[in-house]
């Protein structure tokens, strides 16, 4: 029971966020960066850039992936597909991080999920 609780606290802390872009755009011009208030809004409760976290640090994530930019985004989008789908780095990802489960982000337009990409890198 104290698992499902944290596991659903978790969830709804790392994905509750439900902003659209016009949300982030308008935070844009004050940070500067579209991809900046994505990750603050959607990824920096369980992530930070430059240190380990609830789960990893992400700058530079995109060379850990090969860089391979499409499967890094499917990734962030429904982590659970690709893990389920048999990536290896995925499933290593999921065994390092005593199998957490990361929320999906299927929200993210192109462009959101390009500026988050290019933030990160």
């Amino acid at each position: 029971m104290v698992l499902c609780l944290s596991t659903l606290s978790l969830l709804w802390a790392c994905g509750s966020s439900n902003s659209s872009i016009g949300d982030y755009k308008s935070k844009e011009k004050a940070s500067g960066s579209l991809g900046a208030n994505i990750f603050d809004a959607k990824c920096s409760m369980c992530h930070s850039l430059n240190e380990d976290k609830i789960g990893p640090a992400l700058s530079g994530v995109k060379q850990r992936w090969g860089n391979d930019e499409a499967k890094l985004k499917m990734f962030i989008r429904d982590a659970q597909s690709v893990i389920s789908g048999g990536d290896a780095y995925a499933a290593t990802l999921y065994e390092k991080w005593n199998k957490s489960n990361m929320p999906s982000f299927p929200n993210l337009n192109d462009e959101e999920m390009n500026d988050l990409v290019e933030y990160l890198n």
